[in-house]
């Protein structure tokens, strides 16, 4: 499991995430790891989930979408619009769950701070707006598992 600092925190509009992971790549390596769709097809979502991805047009206002395929044969769709782009330091967009469970419709924000540690990236990551604590409880352990997908990508 990964080793992310993990915190909650309740605020206007719903739970708020934050975790901090470092990985063992250069900031540029890692940022490109989620700014490029082609690499987050390769990473992207929890242990024995694969990524689809659809679209990833990664500027400010273009859009993105993609299907986490999981090994029992369900599918979650996701979307969102980036928000901004300052390579390679951060990216933020909105994320929002398709579907018909709990946050199904609802737009939240993610944003992502990449902050150079020598050889090294601290990832700085911040999801806003989750419906409550257990559904931010819920992305921890979604987000811990794809760091250490991610980590093993950028290892390979």
């Amino acid at each position: 499991m990964s080793d992310a600092a993990i915190a909650m925190t309740e605020e206007a509009g719903g739970q708020t995430l934050t975790m901090t992971r470092r990985f063992a790549a250069p900031r540029e390596r890692v940022y490109a790891a989620w700014a490029d769709g082609n690499q987050v097809a390769r990473w992207f979502g929890p242990e024995s989930v694969t990524c689809t991805v659809h679209e990833w047009d990664a500027q400010v206002d273009g859009n993105y979408s993609l299907t986490m395929n999981h090994a029992d044969g369900d599918t979650t769709d996701l979307s969102g619009t980036f928000r901004e782009i300052s390579p390679p330091e951060r990216l933020v967009y909105t994320w929002t769950w398709g579907g018909d469970g709990g946050m199904a419709g609802r737009e939240t924000l993610l944003t992502l701070d990449f902050e150079a540690a020598g050889d090294e990236t601290v990832l700085h990551l911040t999801h806003s707006l989750l419906l409550d604590e257990d559904w931010a409880q819920k992305h921890s352990m979604g987000w811990g598992s794809s760091f250490d997908s991610l980590a093993a990508m950028l290892a390979s």
